[in-house]
């Protein structure tokens, strides 16, 4: 039963966990100023598979920004920046800020700073500072800065992670010609160009259009996306292109009954696609930022793709953050994978780190139950056994809601 491939995966995590074992891990971030956040928020990664949940407009997505930009080499400033119709303002004179920390080599926790500051490298730079007091940092000697994590990141938000066709299609900016009056006669013409580059497994240029090398991805990718779309795929090819005027991925999908592509495919059927074929790219120990991944996935299909990711998360020691509103993607974790962010009176977000999944989505509106256990009492073991049985049998939601003696 799924229950209890998670619960055995969440435990054989903490294990390895407990002992260390995941490398270059962020322990926690903290906030002293940073958007809506209540002043000194912090969220604390006590399970390397953490849930962001809140009411939208938390400050989730936010928070994985700001974790984006942890590692060298990346910028917060690639998700937020300042306008005229949404300037970033300093709070009390303080710039936005957040405070990470990390074990160094010698086994003590390293904490590092970045604050937005206008700089040569742009008004949206985010500079690693030094130590400041008043955010209850430790001075270092020489005026010296920590080094900041160095770790690879996949950041992926599935509300933007669209197919060239839909990219084109749906939101294209198309001026008809001559010969291509309509975006379908548009399609028509240049889908030529993506076929052949998928039939010949080669990159092929045309007026300064062209396609990476073609990807037949290996049976095992497509074993764990027919498992969690529970579709028998036989192979799935990808190739990245700009045929459709925008830059963007076209997926073959081959089954024992059809030949089809992502224009066809429902839009949960790509952004897994990408998702299983980014995991396997990506290198051992990497922060894996899933924005939403739900969009599009029926519950039983999050259910599988949240397996799929604990058990990545346990072989290739990833740590990975999502943000979510979906209960199947909370169900079964610890308490201390759970963070909810919730609103104050004055209206700031908080964070609370350790969640039951009951209060988590209480608190946004989804009624799981009255938000207490029931307990049946019985006589003896075999009668537990068979209502265990019963109730398993069920739903999977049931176990959460009885427990029985």
């Amino acid at each position: 039963m799924i229950k209890e491939e998670i619960t055995q995966t969440v435990e054989a995590i903490n294990r390895v966990f407990s002992r260390g074992h995941y490398p270059a891990y962020i322990e926690y971030i903290r906030f002293p100023f940073f958007k809506n956040l209540k002043p000194d928020s912090r969220i604390n990664f006590d399970f390397p598979f953490t849930v962001l949940t809140g009411l939208n407009g938390s400050g989730k997505s936010s928070a994985l920004h700001a974790i984006y930009g942890s590692p060298e080499g990346y910028s917060t400033g690639q998700y937020w920046f300042s306008t005229d119709l949404d300037p970033i303002r300093d709070e009390k004179g303080n710039p936005p800020a957040f405070i990470y920390g990390y074990k160094g080599n010698n086994g003590d926790t390293l904490e590092v700073l970045k604050t937005r500051v206008g700089s040569s490298k742009g008004a949206d730079y985010w500079e690693p500072s030094r130590p400041i007091k008043r955010y209850g940092m430790s001075k270092i000697s020489g005026g010296r800065r920590n080094p900041a994590i160095s770790k690879q990141v996949i950041y992926l938000d599935f509300r933007a992670e669209l197919s060239a066709f839909d990219k084109f299609f749906y939101f294209g900016n198309f001026i008809p010609k001559k010969t291509l009056k309509t975006k379908q006669d548009y399609l028509r013409r240049y889908t030529r160009n993506v076929k052949f580059a998928l039939d010949c497994d080669c990159v092929t240029t045309m007026n300064s259009r062209s396609n990476s090398l073609p990807n037949t991805l290996n049976e095992t990718v497509v074993r764990d996306i027919a498992t969690i779309l529970g579709k028998p795929y036989d192979e799935c090819k990808l190739v990245d292109h700009n045929f459709y005027a925008v830059q963007g991925s076209t997926i073959l999908f081959q089954t024992s009954n059809a030949k089809y592509s992502e224009a066809f495919a429902g839009r949960g059927e790509y952004a897994v696609v990408k998702l299983v074929h980014k995991i396997y790219e990506a290198p051992h120990g990497a922060l894996i930022i899933l924005d939403e991944p739900e969009v599009s996935l029926h519950p039983g299909a999050q259910e599988l793709l949240k397996l799929f990711l604990l058990k990545k998360c346990l072989e290739k020691k990833l740590q990975i953050v999502i943000s979510s509103h979906a209960p199947k993607l909370v169900e079964w974790l610890p308490e201390g994978a759970i963070k909810l962010f919730y609103q104050e009176n004055d209206g700031k977000f908080s964070i609370k780190n350790n969640c039951s999944y009951f209060e988590a989505f209480e608190n946004i509106g989804i009624e799981i139950n009255d938000g207490s256990k029931k307990t049946i009492i019985l006589e003896d073991i075999t009668a537990k056994e068979i209502v265990d049985a019963v109730i398993n049998d069920i739903g999977r939601d049931f176990p959460l809601l009885l427990a029985t003696k």
